[in-house]
């Protein structure tokens, strides 16, 4: 019923560790929508209500099914209130095998305290709360027909993650529970947390960008794309736009980082975005006008005083972090986006300030300097280094930032925004803020696109191939579906690899092979920066990231590490095209005329989402367990039984499995025959027997389970609509029968 604060996958993670996340759900006319006020009028300002009603039919007007866009727009209005600091109570009727999926995911990746309730009023109850309304026109709309017909008795969601509050709970005392069992108490300034000296304290001068030290640091450039961070919901300033959107670019292990310090805020407080990248001639351009001033100012320093003096507060352009995507500048606001007071604005000079703007100046009030040492620890603690003269300006990976970390190179050296004149009619980004129109020039495609197209071989566009052997444990995640990362040294030839090119995993054990496209390639110093950054559930979902740290380095030397490692994310999307299928159609129907039936058995997880078989034949469907009834005196159930203990070595106890659906399939080119298909409820698999898979390499190469609207993306359009079509079957919205034109 509870989940308390902890560690979540990164690229899901939502939240904070102190937001909390409170689930009502109930029948109409419960109290949802009264406990979710109580709560706010309890706690104040700092809690977002998010009412399944308000969403559905108010700003969609859409009916309540299982396919509503509610259902995902709740979801994502919750998670985005929740990274902003806000506390959430989701409130609605939301139908537990509608919205638990919803519901359970929203639960497990919150940072923070959750807490589930539904409340439990009987039918009768209901109605006469609902005569009691005062309101003429709605009880005219809704009449207890409606109400009955909506009515489901104790519809609580799987896991028992739910606390039921009975009805004569008042709300008040419910209220009260809630308050209590969530800790949702009236949020009160909190103490200043204590830091040890570091790097920029006052007691310890600065480390200046002029310094030889910085110079001296080699760049090995890793190639990260830069992203624009406007893209990630982040609160962006436009104090330093410009015409092409320069201003609001980082690279791409930046914004990550981003995201994972904004999550180590407190509630109620949040980044202010106010300048990543900056183009060199700009970066040029700020240093002389501010060496400039100061020569006016002191006319008896020399130049090299003079150049010492301006790295203070701007950065020499040969070394600048800014342009190379790898510094931002930030502050922090409330949740109304009101700046909070940090002892100086973001870049007042050292004059301007009175030495005000040095991270850890002496002439801060109590308040300034417990904002700012909130801004540290989140900035640091996502692993970047601020520069002391600046307490606003942090950077990753650039040559400040390694010889503060002692690390042999920096990854990320100048680098130019890339531009087309010709597009920027067609920039990504347009905004009026301030009275001004904002333009952003257009990245280049393998920035925009998230999934590149599956290369097609017969426009003559196949891409290279490489190949990396797995041991056995390994290889059966990727088979499963369940690792997507796959971790390398980065030498010469794994630096090779580009988004939308083919890798083959081997198995080293049996010698089996499956194809993926690279959909990413993340380049890092260490395993240890790696580990830090991605989600390690995707590499080994089997390990702790210690176990995988231990293992990697078991794996790799350090003369190797010291190279750099990659991560390469791939999801299931088929590199290679299908193998020729064993005979012509023709042929085929002539020494088997009897295929003419087949039978399936449709098969979910525990959390009921479906489990498919992906085919190596032709255009490499993905397919449930079964196949054609080809042998003597078989029925379609027999038949469906049977090829899956071959194509997946699962004997499914089943006594008489309900029917899902009748599939009739029209002869055509592909197909000279008609075909009747049975697709059955094989139920629902445990983890242990998931584990258990085993494919046969004859016939398929991967098996995965997804929720419906990710194996939408997988699936082609035709493919999916039997999919589709089992669903509304199973859920009363649709007939069981469906006909497809081949």
């Amino acid at each position: 019923m509870t989940s308390a604060a902890s560690r979540v996958p990164t690229a899901t993670a939502t939240g904070r560790p102190d937001t909390r996340l409170v689930v009502i759900r109930g029948n109409s006319a419960s109290g949802k929508s009264s406990v979710a006020q109580g709560l706010r009028d309890h706690y104040g300002r700092g809690i977002a209500i998010v009412g399944q009603d308000v969403i559905r039919r108010n700003v969609l007007r859409e009916h309540d099914t299982a396919h509503g866009a509610n259902i995902a727009l709740l979801g994502t209005i919750a998670r985005a209130a929740l990274d902003a600091g806000f506390h959430v109570v989701l409130e609605g009727i939301l139908y537990a095998d509608r919205y638990g999926h919803m519901i359970t995911s929203l639960v497990r990746d919150h940072r923070g305290v959750s807490r589930c309730y539904y409340l439990d009023v009987p039918l009768e109850a209901t109605l006469l709360r609902h005569a009691s309304k005062a309101d003429a026109a709605y009880l005219a709309h809704v009449t207890d027909a409606h109400l009955t017909s909506w009515y489901r008795e104790l519809d609580l969601l799987p896991g028992g993650l739910e606390a039921v509050i009975p009805a004569d709970s008042t709300l008040r005392d419910t209220v009260a529970r809630v308050v209590r069992e969530t800790d949702l108490t009236a949020a009160v300034p909190a103490s200043p947390p204590q830091r040890n000296p570091s790097q920029g304290d006052s007691m310890i001068p600065p480390v200046l960008m002029s310094d030889p030290q910085v110079a001296a640091i080699p760049v090995r450039e890793c190639g990260e794309p830069l992203v624009d961070v406007r893209d990630h919901n982040f609160r962006v300033d436009p104090r330093k736009q410009d015409p092409l959107g320069a201003f609001a670019h980082v690279r791409e292990g930046v914004l990550a980082r981003l995201k994972h310090a904004r999550s180590l805020l407190p509630a109620g407080t949040d980044l202010l975005f106010i300048e990543g990248y900056r183009p060199l001639p700009l970066q040029q351009r700020y240093f002389t006008d501010y060496r400039n001033e100061l020569a006016a100012a002191h006319p008896d320093w020399a130049p090299e005083q003079l150049h010492q003096a301006a790295s203070r507060y701007v950065s020499p352009p040969e070394i600048a972090p800014h342009s190379a995507g790898a510094a931002v500048d930030v502050t922090l606001v409330d949740q109304d986006g009101h700046e909070l007071d940090l002892g100086t604005r973001v870049n007042a000079s050292p004059e301007q300030s009175d030495d005000a703007c040095f991270t850890h100046a002496s002439n801060l009030s109590e308040h300034a300097r417990h904002h700012r040492t909130l801004l540290l620890d989140a900035m640091e603690g996502a692993g970047f280094t601020n520069y002391g003269t600046e307490f606003w300006h942090f950077s990753a990976a650039d040559r400040y930032d390694a010889l503060m970390r002692q690390e042999p190179h920096a990854r990320y050296g100048p680098v130019e925004l890339p531009w087309h004149p010709a597009d920027s009619s067609a920039s990504r980004h347009t905004a009026a803020t301030g009275g001004q129109h904002r333009t952003e020039a257009c990245m280049p495609d393998d920035t925009q696109q998230a999934v590149p197209p599956v290369p097609s071989p017969a426009a003559g566009d196949e891409p290279p191939e490489h190949h990396m052997h797995l041991l056995g444990r390994y290889y059966r995640q990727v088979e499963a579906g369940r690792k997507t990362i796959e971790v390398r040294v980065a030498t010469p030839d794994r630096r090779t690899i580009r988004v939308g090119e083919t890798v083959v995993f081997h198995d080293r054990d049996t010698g089996r092979e499956l194809d993926v496209i690279a959909q990413r390639i993340t380049p890092y110093p260490s395993f240890d920066d790696l580990l830090r950054s991605e989600d390690t559930s995707r590499i080994n979902p089997d390990g702790s990231p210690d176990q995988l740290l231990a293992d990697l380095r078991g794996i790799y030397p350090p003369a190797e590490e010291a190279l750099g490692v990659l991560a390469l994310a791939f999801d299931h999307r088929p590199a290679r095209p299908g193998r020729p299928l064993p005979m012509p159609a023709e042929e085929y129907a002539q020494t088997v005329p009897h295929h003419t039936v087949y039978g399936c058995l449709y098969i979910r997880d525990e959390h009921d989402r479906p489990v498919q078989l992906r085919s190596v034949y032709g255009s490499r469907l993905w397919q449930f367990p079964g196949g054609n009834l080809d042998a003597p005196g078989e029925d379609p159930l027999q038949t469906a039984r049977r090829e899956t203990v071959e194509e997946t070595g699962l004997e499914l106890t089943l006594n008489t499995p309900t029917l899902l659906l009748t599939h009739f399939l029209h002869a055509g080119p592909r197909q000279p025959l008609n075909k009747v298909g049975l697709i059955f409820d094989g139920g629902r698999l445990t983890p242990d027997q998931l584990d258990r898979i085993r494919l046969d390499p004859a016939e398929h190469d991967m098996w995965a389970v997804h929720d419906l609207s990710t194996w939408q993306e997988l699936m082609a359009p035709r493919a999916f609509t039997r999919l589709d079509a089992i669903e509304r079957a199973r859920h009363g919205e649709g007939p069981a029968y469906l006909i497809t034109h081949t």
